[in-house]
């Protein structure tokens, strides 16, 4: 069952934990981000390439433009840490912007050079 959790507390942030891509998780953000003059994305769940893959694919709707979704942890699979993962976020991220125009990878958001999201910090085009 999707479960608001008190983890963040901001007015402005929502936090679901569910899965993901059930019909029911994506009814409900769909239903937050309506009319939202700014809606801000981020993919934290399973960090298999093919899953990470079908989130891009159904959560880039809801971004507005100027905005981001953000991918986490795209540094696994030797992108430096954990070679033994296999493809993960990053490997997603990059067949996703392959085939989805809308999006770009926003470089400035990786100015401190160590970051756990190379590649993950997605801007939609205006």
């Amino acid at each position: 069952d999707l479960q608001l959790r008190g983890r963040v507390d901001h007015p402005r942030v929502t936090q679901l934990e569910g899965d993901a891509l059930s019909p029911d998780t994506l009814a409900k953000v769909e239903a937050a981000a309506a009319g939202a003059q700014r809606v801000l994305v981020v993919l934290d769940d399973d960090h298999s390439a093919a899953h990470v893959l079908k989130e891009l694919r159904a959560y880039g709707r809801f971004v507005t433009p100027g905005s981001y979704m953000v991918v986490e942890d795209t540094n696994v699979n030797g992108h430096p840490v954990f070679p033994e993962h296999g493809p993960g976020p990053m490997e997603a991220v990059r067949e996703f912007l392959a085939t989805d125009r809308s999006f770009e990878i926003d470089h400035a958001r990786e100015k401190f050079l160590i970051t756990y999201f190379p590649e993950g910090w997605l801007r939609k085009r205006r």
